[in-house]
């Protein structure tokens, strides 16, 4: 049963304190870390603890139900391929001594790069200048997405309440719902053109 999370040095240092309890054992696993919480943080998204109603799930995919997994973002949509495989081991005391039954190494996740160029983030993040509402920025030659932006935003690394209630956690580039006003006229326009029609542009008389 897991008691505590430390860091590596916690354990190093106070090593000396577990000696005179062999039930006690550190293991190491790994984490997801996010260094930059202020960039793209809908996009990243963030990870937090199994839910008991998806236990039973995440069980039958090889998780122990202790670790934190991708609640939203990339963060969600990558967790097969960033989760690795954690340390294992069956491990009995008998007469006083730990004997281990199984064993198994852990197993790092992998990477995942992001199309998202930082510095066209943060403007599209400074532009929305907290304002409701989404930018994205797309490359136009392959459709890669460099920069997607959501307004209200939050920390992932440390989500409250009042983020809940603002809809902070909404990424309404992706999620919002919005009437395609005059930008559907390019998807009739182009349809038109590739039938063999005619186009005649209509403008309202303020344009």
């Amino acid at each position: 049963m897991p008691i505590a999370d430390l860091e590596v040095e916690q354990v190093e240092n106070n090593s000396s304190l577990l000696q005179p309890f062999p039930a006690i054992i550190a293991q190491s696993s790994y984490v997801r870390v996010i260094y930059r919480p202020d960039l793209a943080p809908h996009v990243v998204g963030f990870v937090g603890a199994i839910t008991p109603e998806t236990l039973k799930r995440y069980q039958t995919l090889g998780y122990t139900g202790d670790e934190r997994v991708g609640i939203s973002g990339v963060e969600a949509g990558a967790e097969a391929i960033l989760i690795g495989r954690p340390e294992f081991a069956l491990r009995v005391l008998s007469d006083g001594r730990v004997r281990t039954l199984v064993e198994r190494e852990a197993v790092r996740g992998d990477e995942v790069t992001l199309t998202i160029s930082p510095t066209l983030q943060l403007t599209a993040q400074q532009l929305l200048d907290q304002r409701r509402g989404a930018a994205v920025v797309m490359r136009v030659n392959d459709g890669a997405v460099l920069a997607m932006a959501s307004y209200p935003t939050y920390d992932p690394t440390n989500i409250a309440n009042e983020d809940v209630r603002a809809g902070a956690l909404l990424n309404r580039a992706t999620q919002g719902l919005y009437p395609p006003g005059s930008t559907f006229k390019m998807v009739t326009a182009l349809a038109a053109l590739e039938a063999g029609e005619r186009v005649l542009w209509m403008l309202s008389p303020d344009r």
